[in-house]
């Protein structure tokens, strides 16, 4: 999740993340071990949960409670990501090891570097039908899992101890996803676990069948895209002056030679942060165009309030030569 290249290479997809380490037993005997370190997490705070760890349903987890505690968990602010498990296919519904069956959760599948599914990853759909207390998503047809997916084959992980050793399984493909969550919750830390997961969803990489299927989910998770989507701050309008004191006619034209002025305001979907120290750079590839003044500033955004560049603003020279749409 975390890894910030301290021995070599930075295998972290959130390397300045904060990490909580909470310890859990290792045996399939250890199901109330690990219900105790989610609340822990929760307690104290954790905007997340990596759990490359699950129960294969012929060890026979106490299903109802670990859906109920991980309803609990999420309740309590901190999201879930966990595995699909390594059981391949041919025993469905029953592949998905338990948590990552459970209905709410982050559910994560792993791929390889040319976005194929891995042999092993483990396929939906799941189904709740037999367990006391729901008894819901009767098989067939049973509920899409996974929900996601993320690079888990060959990957290169920090080795117990020192150096670097590669890896492969939904474990490995957990903790990318899990550090995508890390690096949206930096962009907009108001989100809740629902919303991340949907924009995870709605932002990932369709593969395989079109929209979301039991192998691949929605499809592998781009970090990018998912904290562009949550970013509070958005464009919400800008303001072209001509101001060329040689150039600058008024006639609401952009001529060759010009210098105009580009004031940029910024819309805050954050109901309860003040954005502050912001700042911009401008960038052009198209021809003809100088970037006269490409750096500006914006004053403090309040929660769901808008705000505009401070002077000097943007300003760009319109070239001879320039006949093309300005990028």
């Amino acid at each position: 999740m975390a890894g910030d290249g301290t021995s070599g290479t930075e295998a972290g997809v959130a390397p300045d993340a904060a990490v909580m380490v909470v310890r859990v037993g290792l045996q399939f005997s250890d199901e109330v071990s690990v219900w105790a370190g989610m609340q822990y997490a929760a307690e104290n705070g954790a905007d997340s949960i990596s759990m490359s760890l699950g129960w294969p349903h012929n060890q026979n987890p106490d299903r109802a409670t670990w859906r109920q505690n991980s309803e609990n968990t999420i309740e309590a602010g901190t999201a879930m990501v966990v595995a699909a498990g390594n059981e391949g296919q041919g025993s469905e519904p029953d592949n998905i090891r338990t948590p990552g069956d459970v209905p709410r959760i982050i559910t994560v599948a792993a791929t390889d570097c040319g976005d194929n599914i891995a042999s092993f990853s483990s396929r939906g759909p799941v189904t709740w039908q037999d367990v006391p207390q729901y008894g819901d998503w009767p098989y067939p047809p049973g509920l899409v899992k996974p929900d996601v997916s993320g690079p888990g084959v060959s990957t290169k992980s920090h080795n117990f101890c020192s150096g670097y050793s590669n890896k492969s399984g939904t474990s490995m493909a957990t903790p990318h996803v899990a550090g995508a969550v890390a690096l949206m919750m930096e962009a907009n830390p108001g989100l809740t676990h629902d919303e991340i997961k949907q924009v995870l969803m709605d932002t990932s990489i369709d593969l395989g069948a079109a929209g979301k299927d039991n192998h691949f989910g929605q499809g592998r998770v781009d970090a990018y895209a998912a904290v562009d989507a949550v970013f509070g701050l958005s464009f919400a309008g800008a303001t072209v002056v001509e101001t060329g004191p040689d150039y600058g006619n008024g006639d609401g034209g952009i001529d060759t030679g010009e210098i105009i002025t580009v004031a940029v305001d910024l819309e805050s979907q954050w109901d309860d942060i003040t954005a502050v120290n912001i700042r911009g750079r401008l960038s052009s590839v198209t021809p003809g165009i100088s970037l006269v003044h490409d750096y500006a500033t914006w004053p403090d955004v309040p929660p769901l309030g808008t705000a505009g560049t401070v002077a000097p603003h943007f300003s760009i020279r319109i070239d001879e030569g320039c006949n093309y749409p300005i990028d």
